[in-house]
């Protein structure tokens, strides 16, 4: 099983994400159960907690020498992307925006709306890529990357606002905002809109 592989890294993150919802893990638990390495449970971790999903929960103590090792569990993020209640939710919420404000106030709310779900990192991003596609995943979308011009792209094989998006394009403005907050960088939006929307995000 290649980790490097997006399909394999994709399933692998959601495997460990349904897991945790059981409550917090260690990373041999974890690599026992998703059938791969402890390092490469590592790494997945490290993606998941940059973008807000997993995070540390303390030790387990064995009564043994040696370190103790680390506990993982879902943040509030994590656990709230497995609700069905958001969609309809942020429809409804959008729709009545977008007929009360104008298109400007519109877009701020927006942006400021997607800076704050996704804290600002605590210190430069290594791969940013990596993150926006596991903030991306965490929203419910598929994704893949390719590089063009030194700029890094994520496309979506669909829209995981694809509901509001029809009706409201400029909600796109919520992950552009979120995506560039938790990446630390500029990000530049090109989505496809219409009856069938696809996420499409540059990474400057």
């Amino acid at each position: 099983m290649d980790a490097r592989d997006p399909e394999v890294s994709i399933t692998t993150r959601r495997q460990l994400l349904d897991r945790l919802r059981s409550g917090p893990a260690t990373v041999e638990t974890l690599a026992a159960r998703a059938g791969v390495t402890p390092n490469a449970i590592r790494r997945h971790l490290a993606v998941l907690e940059a973008a807000g999903q997993v995070e540390r929960a303390g030790e387990v103590r064995p009564g043994t020498a040696g370190k103790p090792p680390l506990l993982y569990a879902l943040t509030e993020r994590g656990q709230a992307g497995f609700s069905r209640a958001y969609p309809p939710v942020l429809s409804a919420l959008v729709a009545t925006l977008s007929e009360r404000l104008p298109p400007d106030g519109l877009r701020d709310v927006f942006d400021a709306a997607g800076q704050r779900l996704a804290p600002a990192p605590s210190a430069p991003v290594a791969d940013r890529a990596a993150v926006a596609v596991a903030v991306l995943e965490s929203l419910g979308a598929r994704v893949g990357t390719s590089t063009s011009g030194g700029y890094t792209q994520i496309t979506g094989a669909a829209c995981p606002l694809a509901e509001t998006v029809r009706h409201c394009p400029d909600s796109c403005e919520i992950v552009r905002a979120l995506l560039a907050r938790a990446t630390g960088g500029v990000v530049r939006t090109d989505c496809e809109h219409g009856d069938q929307p696809r996420c499409r995000f540059t990474l400057v």
